[in-house]
């Protein structure tokens, strides 16, 4: 024998709560049109999804005096208050023969930005970090480098996330700790 108990209209999204007003006792309609709903990403309060289209970190990357290893593990996380997000890079092989090992310009990195339905506009603290592996282009001394940016996003009033451009270069990786191996 099926029980059915009825939920609190507040548990109910507003689609769910107008069906169950119009047709008292209609649980499996009611209950229908609540899972289409969740199906298709509306669902209540605890769950919503933001309508709003995302917006997009871009980093990218300005270095004269380090190259990139192409072969070596490079990896960045955009980390935000509602997620976190892996970055990794490509891009071509450097033109010159003996530097082939390396980017000749890493291709920028794009991260969606999406904040939570409900979240107040305003500035939100998130970084971008990860281990890069660096060769000095003087001296060819190469090293594992612990990246650190932090960005601001800024949620607008309509609950879009404004789009972010960020810049990694030289200033940045020079004050970035090395990773020494024991």
């Amino acid at each position: 024998m099926l029980w059915r108990m009825p939920l609190p209209a507040a548990a109910l999204p507003a689609a769910a709560q107008r069906a169950r007003a119009a047709r008292p006792g209609g649980w499996a309609a009611t209950l229908a049109v609540s899972a289409l709903l969740c199906l298709t990403g509306v669902t209540g309060a605890a769950g919503r999804v933001n309508p709003a289209p995302p917006g997009t970190l871009t980093l990218t990357f300005a270095l004269r005096d380090f190259l990139l290893n192409r072969e070596a593990p490079n990896r960045l996380t955009l980390t935000t208050p509602w997620s976190t997000h892996e970055g990794v890079l490509s891009g071509a092989p450097h033109p010159d023969p003996a530097r082939r090992a390396y980017y000749a310009r890493p291709a920028p990195l794009r991260w969606p930005l999406l904040a939570p339905a409900g979240t107040r506009p305003g500035p939100y603290p998130a970084r971008v970090a990860g281990q890069l592996f660096t060769c000095a282009v003087s001296g060819g001394t190469c090293s594992v480098r612990a990246v650190t940016l932090p960005v601001t996003l800024r949620v607008q009033p309509d609950g879009r996330v404004q789009p972010l451009g960020v810049q990694l270069d030289d200033p940045a990786l020079r004050g970035a700790p090395l990773r020494l191996r024991p």
